[in-house]
């Protein structure tokens, strides 16, 4: 998403905040405004995502890992423990 579209939206409190059914996101997860987390996704505990952050289709995200603001974790992508994303990733 167009990083000033979302800034726009936010500021309307209209920003994107999806998190799919059928992904698995443990309850310790921090996840930043606008997330979009799609089915079969799997993200583990102590996660931190920033803002607008999507997690595409299937991939897995191990515990302890960072990612920054405006992160794509492509699918079924595997993030091992303790990884960190730097933003616009």
């Amino acid at each position: 998403m167009n990083v000033l579209l979302f800034y726009k939206m936010e500021t309307v409190g209209d920003a994107f905040d999806s998190l799919h059914p059928d992904a698995s996101c443990s309850p310790w997860v921090v996840v930043g405004p606008g997330r979009m987390i799609f089915p079969d996704s799997i993200v583990n505990a102590r996660v931190r995502l920033g803002a607008n952050v999507i997690i595409n289709r299937g991939p897995v995200v191990g515990h302890d890992c960072v990612g920054e603001d405006y992160v794509h974790v492509g699918a079924c992508a595997r993030l091992a423990s303790g990884i960190r994303v730097g933003g616009f990733s």
